[in-house]
C-alpha cells in the first residue's frame, strides 16, 4: 500500500467523511502520555497528533515510523522546530527491528486496520518486546458494534472505506481485524475506552504485562 497519493489531501479527505471525529478519537486519551519518556508512533500520517504529543510532553523523544515518504515529509515539516526530538523513519514496520524494552508509550491511530488477523498477530509479537514494562499503547480505531442496527451501518462503512482505500493506495485488507483480540493475546490488557459515533470509533489505552521486563533479561 502507499499513501503518497493522498497524503496532501489526507486531512480534507478526514473531515469531509467524519468531521472532527476522527481527530478527536485520537486525543481523547493523550493526556496519558504526558510522562512517557520515549514513544513509538505507528502510522503516524501527517503529522497533527505529534504536534500536539510534542506540546503536551516537552521532554518525550519520539520515533516516528511511517510507509509513506510523502505523509513523513508533510510531518516533519509541520514538526520542524521540534525536529531534534523525533527520529522519523521512512520504514515499514513489518520489515523493521525495533530496539527491546525501549517505549514506555506506543500510539496507533488508525494503523491497526491495514492488516488482516494473521499479519497483525505477527506484527504485534515483533513488537512486543520493544515495550517497558506497564507501557501504555494508545489506539485509536474503528469498531463494530454489537447491536444490530448499529452493527449493519458499521459493516457497511467499513467495507466502502476499504474499498475507497484499496483504490487509492492500494491497500490489500479488506476488511476490519479482530485487533483487540490480538492486542490480548499479545499480552496487553485493556485499561480504558472511550466510544464516539454510536461505538464506531473507539479510543483505548492498553498496558503492558510488568513481567515483559523480567522475561527480557532472562
Amino acid at each position: 500500500m502507499n499513501f503518497d497519493r493522498i497524503a496532501p489531501v489526507y486531512r480534507l479527505l478526514e473531515y469531509a467523511t467524519f468531521g472532527p471525529l476522527l481527530w478527536q478519537t485520537r486525543i481523547h486519551f493523550l493526556h496519558k502520555l504526558a510522562t512517557a519518556n520515549h514513544i513509538l508512533t505507528m502510522g503516524g500520517g501527517d503529522g497533527r497528533f505529534l504536534a500536539q504529543l510534542l506540546k503536551l510532553n516537552p521532554k518525550s523523544t519520539v520515533d516516528y515510523y511511517d510507509s509513506s515518504a510523502r505523509m513523513l515529509e508533510i510531518a516533519r515539516t509541520r514538526n520542524a522546530q521540534d525536529a531534534h526530538r523525533v527520529q522519523f523513519h521512512h520504514s515499514d514496520l513489518t520489515q523493521s527491528k525495533l530496539p527491546l524494552n525501549t517505549y514506555d508509550a506506543i500510539a496507533a491511530h488508525f494503523f491497526l486496520d491495514c492488516f488482516n488477523d494473521h499479519e497483525l498477530t505477527a506484527l504485534l509479537a515483533s513488537l512486543t518486546p520493544s515495550a517497558k514494562p506497564d507501557c501504555l499503547w494508545l489506539i485509536s480505531e474503528f469498531n463494530i458494534p454489537n447491536t444490530p442496527f448499529s452493527n449493519l451501518i458499521a459493516q457497511l462503512l467499513t467495507r466502502a472505506l476499504y474499498l475507497c482505500f484499496a483504490f487509492a493506495t492500494g491497500l490489500k485488507t479488506t476488511k476490519l481485524p479482530n485487533y483487540q483480540a490480538a492486542l490480548e493475546a499479545a499480552g496487553l490488557t485493556l485499561d480504558e475506552q472511550q466510544p464516539h459515533l454510536a461505538s464506531l470509533l473507539l479510543s483505548q489505552i492498553w498496558r503492558s504485562p510488568s513481567e515483559f521486563k523480567s522475561a527480557i533479561h532472562e
